[in-house]
């Protein structure tokens, strides 16, 4: 009699895709030049619009934001300095290193991944950060547009999944919709293995990124995590647990460790959470403005 072996096939780790350069997505070659060029607090318009100058579709998508019904110019915008101008220090580095990192991921193949929420909570969590870490000692030596990209990017593994397992994805984001009791990362590590702050941090390192910005995305959802660049991941954190916060009808926002850390006081807290309430719907304007 033979015997019968039945295998049952196990999905690769998505870390294992990702360390074998199977599916790694490839970053266009100037965006660590791009992420280290914006992340300097002393650029001024001039500066900030020849580093962009080198990126025609970023250049051309800021000049379209710029001219805008959500910008609302007065006269005609066509050159880079007057839209950066228009824009803002700090919306145009959002924005620039938004398009260059979204640029090779096609998010589409995963029906259910929204592309104006992932970038409206990106650019609203880095947006609190920068604001919480303003009243923390512990980042003096952080600019601020350190700080302000390490968050932006926290949730860049959730874009490699959509693109690269959009099936088991689009499935975690139907069953927490159906049951808003589960967070998103534990349905992901039930169906795909890993949740987004795990691949998020595998990228990081697959691409060389600093590790500031690596513990951010990997470890920003660890609320006991004491290593290398902590306070980022602590940080960025309680910046994600701000935006979701947003649109509750919460009557005072809880005390939470992870500000008792960084030595930031709750009333510092509640002027970032109004100033991050007056933000949202523009930035969620924006963000629909140029990625709709």
């Amino acid at each position: 009699m033979t015997n019968t072996i039945l295998a049952t096939a196990v999905a690769p780790h998505p870390c294992d895709l990702i360390d074998a350069s199977s599916q790694l997505t490839v970053l266009p070659a100037a965006v660590p030049e791009l992420l280290s060029a914006l992340s300097d607090d002393d650029l001024d318009f001039r500066e900030l619009a020849q580093i962009i100058a080198k990126f025609p579709s970023i250049a051309a998508r800021l000049i379209f934001l710029a001219n805008s019904a959500w910008a609302a110019p007065v006269t005609e915008i066509s050159s880079l300095e007057t839209a950066c101008a228009k824009l803002g220090l700090s919306m145009v580095k959002s924005v620039s290193i938004s398009i260059a990192i979204a640029a090779p991921f096609d998010p589409a193949k995963c029906p259910a991944f929204r592309s104006d929420v992932f970038w409206s909570t990106a650019l609203l969590v880095a947006d609190a950060a920068s604001l919480l870490a303003r009243h923390s000692r512990l980042f003096r030596e952080q600019g601020d547009g350190t700080v302000h990209t390490a968050a932006l990017l926290h949730n860049l593994g959730l874009l490699w999944m959509a693109d690269n397992l959009p099936e088991p994805t689009g499935a975690a984001f139907v069953k927490v919709c159906e049951n808003p009791m589960l967070t998103l990362a534990e349905v992901l590590r039930d169906g795909c293995g890993a949740d987004h702050a795990q691949v998020g941090g595998c990228l990081a390192r697959a691409w060389g990124f600093p590790g500031l910005i690596e513990t951010a995305m990997k470890h920003h959802l660890d609320y006991a995590y004491a290593g290398a660049h902590w306070e980022i991941a602590q940080l960025t954190g309680y910046a994600v647990t701000l935006v979701h916060e947003l649109d509750t009808a919460i009557e005072a926002l809880p005390e939470d460790l992870r500000l008792e850390r960084l030595g930031i006081h709750s009333q510092q807290r509640d002027e970032a959470f109004e100033q991050l309430q007056d933000r949202a719907q523009r930035v969620r304007e924006m963000v629909r403005a140029l990625f709709g």
